[in-house]
C-alpha cells in the first residue's frame, strides 16, 4: 500500500509543477468568481487529506 500512496503522491506533485504556470495565468490572475474558488477546492482540498 505504501507503494501506491507514494507513486500518487507524485502524479500529483508533477500535475501541480507542469500545469502550475498555467493555473497562476488562467486562475491566480483573474478576478474572484464561483467558477474559481471551485476550481481552487478541486484542485487543492485533496492535498491537505492525509493518506
Amino acid at each position: 500500500m505504501a507503494y501506491v500512496q507514494v507513486a500518487v503522491s507524485v502524479v500529483v506533485l508533477y500535475d501541480h509543477l507542469t500545469t502550475f504556470d498555467l493555473e497562476i495565468e488562467l486562475i491566480w490572475k483573474k478576478k474572484h468568481s464561483l467558477v474559481k474558488v471551485l476550481f481552487l477546492i478541486a484542485r487543492y482540498a485533496g492535498d491537505l487529506v492525509p493518506m
